[in-house]
């Protein structure tokens, strides 16, 4: 018979799978153990503190103990995510030892597969035996993957701006807000911030906001109550007369053929 000794730098509290219904949000909290997020599919719309992240498919996040974290968009009907709230053992915060997984804030997964089948794994075990030692294993396998697919890399701080600048966005569309003022939010370069929204989401800021105010602005349009200026000025638009141009030339018609072609649809479906 051996002895084998062991010592797993992390120890799990619980873990679970995220299926949204199309409905609620991540609630407000703090907590004092670590959380990783990894979505499946969707995105997940969450703050830790005063820092966004819009999570896609494939991507994981690490959030701190200690730390305010909540949702800032509801839960689309699409998402799913995997979650695990773990501690760092006492060995880990006490070892001198230079050999570490260095698991990155934001990060994104390149096996998805295997990391799928791993969190499968550790929730089946989870549910039929409190294998502690077992599920503490699974986890650093999860943190390992995490790990080496970010090992070589820097957080992705580029990718971070760009998620940052189209939250912004969402929230401050009402407002007349340009690139430079997102830029200025986010403390950084207008020209830098442009390139990397460009390489990120295809679509320049100019045309990310504009999208997002014309979006509002057709839901807006459903309701024949509203005046077209009373509109405009809702979702930033002093100028109606620019307003009429660049929703033309988003849409295709003018906001009042839209309204009226609206009405007809509404008529005719009930």
């Amino acid at each position: 018979m051996a002895n084998i000794y062991h010592d797993v730098p992390v120890e799990i509290e619980n873990g679970g799978l995220f299926i949204s219904n199309g409905s609620g949000r991540h609630p407000r909290r703090i907590i004092d153990s670590f959380e990783l997020i990894f979505v499946q599919r969707g995105t997940l719309s969450i703050q830790e503190n005063d820092q966004q992240y819009q999570l896609g498919a494939g991507q994981c996040l690490l959030l701190y103990p200690h730390c305010e974290h909540m949702g800032i968009e509801d839960y689309p009907d699409d998402l799913k995510f995997y979650w695990v709230h773990f501690r760092l053992s006492r060995h880990s915060k006490d070892s001198a030892s230079q050999h570490f997984i260095h698991l990155p804030k934001l990060g994104r997964v390149d096996d998805e597969s295997k990391v799928t089948s791993l969190f499968n794994l550790l929730l089946n075990e989870q549910e039929l035996v409190d294998d502690r030692l077992s599920l503490n294993l699974l986890l650093m396998m999860i943190i390992g993957k995490i790990s080496n697919k970010n090992a070589n890399e820097s957080e992705p701080k580029p990718v971070n701006l760009a998620y940052n600048a189209r939250s912004i966005i969402k929230q401050f569309y009402r407002e007349p807000i340009t690139p430079s003022w997102v830029a200025q939010r986010l403390r950084c370069n207008v020209d830098y911030l442009g390139r990397v929204y460009k390489q990120t989401f295809g679509t320049t800021l100019t045309e990310a906001i504009q999208t997002q105010k014309i979006h509002a602005a057709k839901q807006a349009l459903t309701d024949a109550t509203h005046p077209i200026q009373f509109i405009a000025r809702g979702v930033g638009y002093q100028d109606v007369g620019y307003f009429r141009r660049v929703f033309l030339k988003y849409v295709g018609m003018t906001p009042s053929n839209f309204r009226k072609l609206h009405t007809i649809r509404s008529v005719n479906s009930e």
